[in-house]
């Protein structure tokens, strides 16, 4: 059986839905027939994926800053 593929904005919307849900993430797993560990999966990535932004904007700021400083 071939994996199914889901696309970035369908992966955002149901780590959306978790997270304002207030519902478990096994149990919106269920109500989307997807493993869990998928789920979490998607969680973990957006996650990193917003820390690292996080960091990047604070980087530009950091050498903005330093810059200004500096003159």
């Amino acid at each position: 059986m071939k994996k199914p593929l889901y696309d970035e904005t369908y992966k955002r919307k149901t780590v959306q839905y978790v997270k304002e849900s207030g519902k478990a993430v096994a149990e919106v797993a269920r109500e989307l027939k997807i493993k869990d560990s998928t789920l979490y999966g998607w969680m973990k990535s957006m996650e990193e994926s917003r820390k690292s932004l996080r960091r990047k904007r604070l980087s530009r700021k950091i050498i903005s800053l330093n810059a200004r400083l500096s003159t």
